[in-house]
């Protein structure tokens, strides 16, 4: 399954070239009649691009099967399979930009917690029923062409089956291949440290370490998604009608909202980690728990990025985007190689915590020249204040197993929610209520 997932992600940023960034990016900018030749090109110009890069790495992993032992027939029909989540996604994610660019936010979200979850959902009953990874692939195969299908009939007029226009394409690269390597270095950045774990601690040490990993970054991948999709093509079409304030005002709600959610999750994940990584993966990997407070910690910051980016993705310095990434994947590559052997497996949480905060710096830095965002570090102190006091009622509690994990989960929603409504109404009511307005 690894081998599987990361050669899939890694052919599925190599087929995008970057074009679903390119078409949040520059899609506002054509009249109606042109927007249908650009979708057109795009698309087109994709699915070419993804057939020929699937069939060249499958074409390699039947050549190295003999090589490589997780590979032979099962592991290349597998392939097969998975391969055709490549078309799939990349459909999605073109089509997806469209309707995040039109702010059709209900529909973005939706369709993201589907995609998510729907497969997943599939892929399991397939797996209770056949009992191999051939259930798991064509779950997800199977949810997904559902959901592309009816993506493609909700866009149907927005595309219109033609010739690839050359200069769609031209432009689209020049602005997505940057960010499509970039994509490619923090697929790196996120996975490369589980090569360096297993090379020097061993293959029991990687499935301590990605267990943690996987439940803080299940969270806040889904809170970050929802951040994105909500606020990014609000910045963007600001950019396109020349409104910079106001998309310096929709930043600095997306970065104080953000912390909002994300530093209570952070404190309640640290105090009740244990008990959710036993539900979840089982007693053995309750051990896990050291790891979580700086693992949640590193991937909520990295969420920060959305933010500290947008100066670049505003002026479209996209290579600059790609050195910055590029360059935090090779320092997380070097922090692994000093920290594991001097700490053990806690170090490989530091050095990720480190190269995620590098990356959000370095992105605030060179922000900053272009556009004013509020990141108002007295609502930080408050919510930090806030998320302790409710870590310490949740500490109180003395159930555990399952009931306790619901319990303090609970406690912990009410009493932070019940700080904000005494300390922060003022904020909710002028600023996220107007914002919804805004949706709407």
């Amino acid at each position: 399954m690894s081998l599987i997932g990361v050669t899939v992600a890694l052919a599925g940023h190599l087929s995008d070239l970057g074009m679903k960034d390119a078409v949040l990016r520059f899609y506002s900018t054509y009249s109606r009649d042109e927007k249908k030749g650009f979708v057109s090109s795009i698309l087109i110009f994709f699915l070419i691009v993804a057939i020929i890069t699937s069939s060249l790495l499958l074409l390699l992993a039947f050549l190295l099967q003999d090589k490589i032992k997780a590979l032979g027939g099962y592991g290349i029909s597998l392939l097969l399979i998975a391969f055709s989540l490549i078309i799939f996604r990349g459909v999605f994610g073109i089509i997806s930009a469209i309707f995040r660019i039109e702010e059709k936010i209900k529909a973005v979200i939706f369709f993201d917690f589907f995609q998510r979850y729907g497969g997943l959902f599939l892929s399991v009953t397939l797996v209770l029923i056949y009992r191999n990874l051939f259930g798991y692939y064509w779950g997800l195969a199977v949810a997904e062409a559902i959901l592309t299908v009816i993506m493609i009939w909700l866009a149907r007029k927005d595309i219109s089956l033609g010739f690839i226009k050359k200069k769609y394409v031209i432009s689209s690269l020049k602005y997505g291949f940057p960010l499509c390597m970039s994509n490619i270095s923090t697929l790196f950045l996120n996975f490369g440290d589980r090569y360096v774990i297993g090379l020097l601690l061993g293959p029991a040490s990687v499935a301590i370490y990605s267990v943690a990993y996987n439940l803080c970054n299940y969270i806040f991948e889904l809170i970050k998604n929802v951040f994105f999709k909500t606020f990014m093509p609000l910045v963007i079409n600001n950019w396109n009608k020349g409104e910079i304030t106001q998309s310096q005002r929709t930043l600095s709600l997306h970065f104080r909202l953000y912390l909002m959610v994300t530093l209570p999750t952070i404190f309640g994940l640290s105090a009740v980690g244990a008990d959710a990584l036993t539900l979840l993966a089982g007693a053995k990997y309750k051990d896990a728990f050291f790891l979580v407070p700086i693992l949640a910690s590193a991937i909520a910051v990295n969420g920060l990025s959305h933010v500290t980016f947008s100066g670049m993705y505003y002026k479209s310095q996209t290579r600059r985007i790609l050195i910055i990434t590029f360059g935090t994947a090779a320092l997380n590559l070097i922090l692994n190689f000093i920290f594991i052997p001097i700490v053990g497996l806690i170090g490989a949480a530091w050095a990720t915590g480190i190269s995620f905060l590098t990356m959000v710096l370095a992105g605030y830095f060179f922000t900053r020249q272009s556009l004013e965002i509020n990141y108002q570090v007295a609502s930080i102190i408050k919510y930090v204040f806030f998320a302790l006091l409710m870590y310490g009622a949740i500490r109180l509690i003395p159930l555990s197993g399952n009931l306790g994990l619901l319990t303090k989960i609970i406690v912990g929603a009410l009493s932070f929610g019940l700080l904000l409504l005494i300390f922060d109404m003022h904020f909710i009511r002028a600023e996220v209520l107007n914002f919804k307005e805004a949706l709407r």
